[in-house]
């Protein structure tokens, strides 16, 4: 499992924490389209930089990992 802050976010930056070592990471639109982002980790936390401006909107994020795939939803401000 994990947990994504903040959320609301303006879209610049948000973070993750996570409980296992994630193997792959995406965000992308409710339409399913692929948004690209940049990843930095340390520790457990998990560092999100999308590499172009976000539309305000809802947004879903999927991590997979040892335990399985997950979803969030992001709200963008």
């Amino acid at each position: 499992m994990f947990s994504v802050y903040p959320n609301p976010s303006r879209g610049s930056t948000f973070s993750l924490r996570i409980q296992d070592e994630a193997t792959q990471i995406q965000l992308q639109t409710l339409q399913g389209i692929r948004v690209p982002v940049q990843i930095s980790s340390a520790s457990q936390e998990i560092r999100v930089s999308p590499t172009q401006s976000l539309a305000p909107g809802t947004y879903v994020l999927r991590i997979q990992d040892l335990s399985g795939v997950y979803a969030r939803k992001i709200v963008i401000l």
